[in-house]
Formats: structure tokens, C-alpha cells, sequence
């Protein structure tokens, strides 16, 4: 029953779209990197794709401290998804690498972000021997998302000849979750 809940396969959902963009984002980053200059080696590539994830780790801590600090959760959920969103927009439009970089770093740092606050969401409607099934739940779902970013920026990539159309279909999803995060209706 708790499986069938509207509320967790709506959190199902909101979790499949942003592992689409969260993975498509890490699956496609050092080919996004690399298309940036011709120049930099494919080790040089993997240390430059190490610093967006640097950034995003120390700003997911800051922002769980936050939600905590305030106990807001779905703000705190949602708004990270919005910058996340934004930025990977931005950053297909930019010609500068090091600009490039920081707006891939503040994606990921949205991503991020949201991860924690996301994660106590089904505690405001789930008692706790339903919230543990339900969690997984959501999240066998939105790892399904791992295998459609693949597939999809690859072939958005193969019909465009460039990541861009990937960078605006993934920044659109994750447009798409901020609405449905901050829309959410999650109380009992």
C-alpha cells in the first residue's frame, strides 16, 4: 500500500527526472569538457571534471546544515533544482571554458544540494514502517533514470552534432522538478 501512496510514486517521478539530469550530467561531463578545448589531454580532462564535484560536495553540506538549522525541507529541495537548472542552461550558451566549468559546477552543486532535503520529504507524510519501503521505492524508480539520461543525450547528441540540445533537455528536466518539488503538496 505504501508502494501505491499518490505521493510516493509522485516522489518516484520527481526522482527519476532529476537522476536524468543529475546522471546525464556526470555521464556526459568529461565529453562536455573536452569539446570545450581542443587542447587538454584526457587526464587533463579528468582533473578539471574532479572540481565541479569538489564545489558541489562543500555546498551540499552547507545547505543540508541550512534545512536543518531552519527544519524547511521542501524549499530547501526545490530552489537547488531551479539554480541546478538554470546554470546547465547557461552553460552550453558560454564560449569561455573557465566560465563553462563554473556553471557546471553550480549545477552540480544544486544537484547536489537537493539531495538531502529530498531525502526527508516522505518523512512529512510516511510513518516510519512505511517510510522505509516507500523510500526505496522512490529510489529504484529514479535510478531508471540513470539508463534515459544515457540514451537520450546520446541521441540528442547523434541528431544535433553538438551537447547543447543535451544541456537544454537536461536543464529542462530540471526545471520541471523544481515545479514539481515547490508545488508539492507532501503534508498528511
Amino acid at each position: 500500500a505504501a508502494i501505491t501512496n499518490p505521493k510516493v510514486l509522485y516522489l518516484s517521478l520527481i526522482q527519476f527526472i532529476y537522476q536524468v539530469g543529475n546522471l546525464g550530467i556526470g555521464l556526459w561531463m568529461p565529453q562536455i569538457i573536452k569539446g570545450l578545448s581542443t587542447s587538454l589531454s584526457n587526464f587533463q580532462v579528468g582533473l578539471i571534471a574532479m572540481l565541479p564535484y569538489a564545489f558541489a560536495t562543500v555546498v551540499m553540506v552547507l545547505w543540508s546544515r541550512n534545512s536543518d538549522r531552519t527544519g524547511e525541507r521542501r524549499k530547501h529541495a526545490a530552489l537547488p533544482l531551479l539554480w541546478a537548472g538554470v546554470a546547465l542552461a547557461l552553460t552550453g550558451l558560454v564560449v569561455q571554458p573557465a566560465v563553462a566549468i563554473g556553471l557546471i559546477a553550480l549545477a552540480l552543486a544544486g544537484l547536489y544540494a537537493t539531495k538531502a532535503p529530498f531525502w526527508s520529504l516522505p518523512g512529512l507524510f510516511l510513518s516510519r514502517s512505511t517510510a522505509a519501503v516507500s523510500i526505496a521505492a522512490i529510489n529504484s524508480v529514479g535510478n531508471l533514470g540513470g539508463f534515459a539520461a544515457a540514451y537520450a543525450i546520446g541521441a540528442i547528441k547523434d541528431a544535433t552534432g553538438s551537447t547543447f540540445g543535451g544541456l537544454l533537455f537536461l536543464s529542462g528536466l530540471l526545471l520541471l522538478s523544481f515545479l514539481m518539488v515547490w508545488f508539492a503538496r507532501l503534508e498528511p
